[in-house]
């Protein structure tokens, strides 16, 4: 049930019901965790998701995953970079995670690691001129936002 209210973004009705599922011993709590990190990180209740994120930081399953992501995400908002950028970097993929690394790249330019931050924008840019026909499309958006912050550093 709680997927459903996610899947349609009816977010505090999917909190409630994964809330209920951590209640019951027999379901998976690391599922409910995770959406509920990801519920959590739509709200901008940054205390709640790294809450969530300690009971599953140690899962193999966490590790690159959108909730480590989005928990690194937390702990820059809630002013601790340093603890930000350990989670963030787990992400740096190449040929992956586009929308993440872009995210990434933008933490180190409001961090005031500009050079950091643009030699992974270059990185991203550089793939990009290599992705298939559908992958561009798919992807579009972010590399555009690549090479707009680019032309800007």
């Amino acid at each position: 049930m709680a997927d459903a209210y996610f899947i349609n973004k009816d977010i505090p009705n999917a909190i409630v019901n994964y809330k209920k599922t951590l209640e019951d011993t027999v379901q998976d709590d690391l599922y409910a965790r995770q959406n509920l990190m990801l519920c959590y990180f739509q709200f901008k209740d940054y205390n709640a998701v790294i809450e969530q994120a300690e009971f599953i930081k140690d899962k193999s399953e966490f590790k690159g995953s959108k909730q480590q992501f989005c928990y690194g995400l937390a702990l820059n908002e809630l002013g601790k970079p340093d603890e930000a950028e350990a989670q963030l970097k787990q992400i740096d993929r190449p040929y992956s995670n586009y929308a993440e690394r872009l995210e990434l790249a933008k933490f180190y330019v409001e961090n005031n690691r500009t050079s950091e931050g643009k030699e992974l924008l270059n990185e991203i840019s550089t793939e990009s001129k290599r992705l298939t026909k559908p992958n561009r499309k798919l992807y579009g958006a972010t590399i555009v936002e690549v090479e707009r912050m680019l032309a800007a550093l």
